[in-house]
């Protein structure tokens, strides 16, 4: 974060000296606040949910096997019309051909969905997605420690309701080896206007 800012923003301390203190909150969610993670400006405390930290791992691999049914249905239908628009409807084989050819996706799909099932089970891909996830969330509460509140942008880390698609996406999660930049463009210059701002006024 301090080579994205171009200066040092957070400095280590003891308990009783400190810029800030990280722990985990037992605390449950109400309908009134269902936050994952949050920032306390007055005792600078920044905390996460421990209950929706343990059930991450389980919720995003089920979110995960969701995505990646309906993507791979989609896609199937889209087959499966393209394959009948080059059917000739006259044809007396034209029921067989197209019942064939739709098991034959069916098939496909249940088949692609047991592979990724088992893959995310062995692999860990959820707790992967809670790595990335997380990564995403705790960038987004350090934001509002260094001062920032809430971007309008939806692609900003800022953004209000702070989420990262990607680990959504079977694919996309699979290949991201290296982790990934929650922080665009916008909120490293909201971030670097921020610490000039308190700066000029210390």
């Amino acid at each position: 974060m301090e080579s994205k800012l171009g200066r040092k923003a957070l400095t280590y301390g003891t308990k009783s000296n400190h810029t800030l203190t990280f722990s985990v909150s037992k605390q449950k969610a109400t309908l009134a606040d269902e936050s994952d993670a949050w920032w306390s400006p007055s005792d600078k405390k920044m905390q996460v949910r421990y209950s929706f930290y343990v059930a991450a791992p389980k919720t995003l691999a089920n979110e995960i096997m969701g995505n990646s049914m309906a993507k791979l249905v989609s896609q199937a239908n889209t087959n499966i019309d393209n394959y009948a628009a080059t059917l000739d409807h006259s044809d007396p084989d034209y029921t067989q051909k197209f019942n064939a050819y739709r098991q034959q996706q069916v098939t496909g799909v249940q088949s692609q969905l047991t592979a990724e099932k088992n893959d995310i089970t062995t692999s860990k891909l959820g707790y992967k997605a809670r790595t990335l996830d997380y990564a995403s969330t705790l960038a987004h509460e350090f934001g509002h420690a260094l001062g920032l509140n809430h971007s309008p942008n939806k692609n900003d880390a800022m953004y209000y309701a702070s989420s990262t698609p990607q680990i959504f996406d079977y694919d996309k999660l699979k290949a991201n080896t290296n982790g990934f930049n929650p922080l665009t463009y916008t909120d490293v210059t909201r971030a670097q206007l921020a610490l000039r701002m308190f700066s000029a006024l210390k």
